[in-house]
């Protein structure tokens, strides 16, 4: 067996459902990939031998997360996994730098995932029990160009 890519889910099972509403966000498409790889990665790690992770893209409106947007309108991309879950104590901390319960992992990933997604007018969301699992929700302002499933790159670094 080769080493492990990015996304790979053995003996797991990945539900992906794509709302026909969601439009073109504006995003560099690269830094939309790293953060899904990292909430991707996350779930498939959290999860035990024949866990799921499910991953739904929907339109929502601003009052579902802290961010605006012209049209007051946002595409949500949620991560939920059947895994351990986050314990309310520790749930504030998990966008910090170096916050990890991972043995031989920096931290940094989440924290990196949540930067991005601010740099690009966007919001990451977390809501999570113990025992039952965790779902991330990603949140991108819809760009003014529209057009169905497409990333507008906006030219950020």
């Amino acid at each position: 067996m080769g080493p492990r890519r990015p996304g790979d889910l053995p003996d797991r099972t990945l539900l992906l459902e794509v709302s026909n509403e969601v439009t073109k966000v504006e995003c560099d498409a690269d830094d939309l990939e790293n953060v899904l790889t990292v909430l991707i990665d996350n779930a498939r790690d959290a999860i035990p031998k024949n866990g799921a992770v499910e991953i739904r893209a929907s339109l929502c409106c601003d009052s579902d997360s802290n961010i605006q947007s012209a049209a007051n309108e946002k595409v949500a991309i949620s991560i939920k996994d059947s895994g351990c879950g986050v314990s309310a104590a520790l749930l504030p901390h998990i966008f910090e730098p170096c916050f990890t319960r991972k043995k031989g992992k920096s931290g940094l990933s989440l924290c990196m995932a949540y930067n991005i997604l601010k740099r690009h007018g966007g919001d990451l969301g977390v809501v999570s029990v113990p025992g039952l699992g965790s779902t991330f929700t990603v949140y991108l302002p819809c760009s003014p160009e529209g057009g169905a499933g497409e990333i507008a790159n906006s030219g950020l670094p």
